[in-house]
């Protein structure tokens, strides 16, 4: 989880270096300049390029503060200059504002808690269970310590399961 935010070249060739190590996702900070997203889009068919714009660390008055503009202003504008993109990631409660981006981008959606477990996990603000992020949107979640960090995580993972409506392997 790279979150890559460099000039063109460099961004250019750590995507290289994790292709050739590989590496089959990759996140790109939607804060790089055109020539970034220009020089990424010859590898779409390489690695899954995700954008990321602000973490689900940050409140909205954070957000503002660092960026300046209104979330859903900010999504507009961020995800209309990404090419050849798989997805991007945000919290389940932002993907409302991403209406106007385009259809075919995966909704990977981190900050996921646990409903026993509802405190913010690892300083995360924007949160919700998996199944409110299902029922938002996500095509994606990603739980992390709310397994790793469970007695027993498979059987934490069995359970999560249960309250989504999937048929992936655990």
């Amino acid at each position: 989880d790279f979150k890559l935010w460099d000039t063109p070249n460099t961004v250019k060739t750590v995507v290289e270096s994790i292709i050739k190590k590989g590496g089959t996702m990759t996140t790109i900070s939607t804060f790089n300049n055109e020539s970034v997203f220009d020089e990424l889009e010859q590898y779409k068919d390489d690695i899954k390029l995700l954008a990321v714009t602000y973490l689900t660390s940050w409140n909205k008055d954070e957000q503002y503060q660092i960026c300046r503009e209104m979330s859903d202003f900010m999504w507009r504008r961020h995800l209309s200059r990404v090419k050849g993109f798989y997805g991007v990631v945000c919290s389940a409660q932002d993907i409302g504002m991403l209406s106007g981006a385009d259809k075919s981008l995966k909704r990977v959606c981190p900050g996921i808690a646990l409903p026993i477990r509802r405190a913010a996990p690892s300083g995360q603000v924007r949160i919700t269970t998996p199944k409110e992020a299902q029922d938002l949107g996500a095509d994606y979640i990603v739980i992390g310590r709310a397994i790793t960090e469970s007695e027993n995580p498979v059987e934490t993972a069995k359970k999560i399961k249960k309250t989504l409506d999937i048929s992936a392997q655990i």
